[in-house]
């Protein structure tokens, strides 16, 4: 019975990315939204 290796490093990489790319729109969305109230106030 053979168990092959784990690629540990590989994974975490591309979860991180998914979290910059979250992040990125969550903060895009939060400064245009900001922006939008001001400017109707």
């Amino acid at each position: 019975m053979r168990f092959l290796p784990r690629k540990n490093r590989k994974t975490p990489a591309v979860i991180i990315v998914a979290l910059i790319d979250v992040l990125m729109v969550v903060l895009i969305f939060m400064v245009v939204s900001t922006t939008f109230t001001n400017q109707a106030a």
